[in-house]
């Protein structure tokens, strides 16, 4: 009885940890393609404005 309850109690942390860890790695991954669509939407405005 004791010996499962741990289990449940370390399951939920570690899913409580891994859900976080999702959370950051994907709001890092929208940062990064913003600001890379931004950098590319830069670079092809400066080429296209380029004579």
């Amino acid at each position: 009885m004791h010996f499962s309850q741990t289990i449940v109690v370390i399951y939920t942390h570690f899913s409580l940890l891994i859900q976080k860890f999702i959370l950051i790695f994907v709001l890092r991954g929208v940062e990064i393609q913003i600001s890379l669509s931004d950098l590319s939407y830069k670079l092809s405005h400066t080429t296209y404005t380029k004579p």
